[in-house]
């Protein structure tokens, strides 16, 4: 089965499931919860699908930007949200960062789908970037 993505560029929320993740932890009541539940299935999956790898790549942007270090195309909407949380949100640092390796390993189809890319390097630099903003 071939699996087309809905994705404009190589941004972490240039996809629909981040865009949709966005929304959801924008509304939720326990928005830390469910950060670290959005880490918590990249790390455990032991394969990982597509949909929880953007989603989790999305969680550490949001993680990154927490840290001082938001990286282009994160929402007008999600750097309103984050006002006031930054501090309850370091701590989640490490797991995003094991979330973002875990997406750009060889047990994951977002980096399967990415390989079929001409993209592929570009979206790979992009990984890299956020992960040097969670070190």
């Amino acid at each position: 089965m071939l699996r087309v993505m809905g994705t404009w560029d190589v941004t972490a929320f240039a996809n629909d499931d981040a865009a949709d993740w966005a929304t959801t932890l924008i509304d939720a009541t326990q928005p830390e919860m469910l950060l670290a539940a959005t880490l918590q299935a990249a790390e455990r999956s032991a394969y990982l699908e597509a949909t929880i790898g953007s989603e989790a790549v999305a969680a550490a942007v949001v993680i990154a930007a927490a840290c001082g270090g938001a990286p282009d195309g994160l929402p007008v909407e999600l750097n309103a949200w984050l006002r006031g949380r930054e501090g309850k949100l370091k701590s989640l640092a490490p797991a995003a960062l094991g979330a973002v390796r875990r997406v750009r390993g060889s047990e994951s189809e977002l980096r399967e789908l990415w390989e079929a890319s001409e993209n592929f390097a570009a979206w790979s630099d992009e990984l890299e970037r956020i992960a040097s903003r969670l070190r």
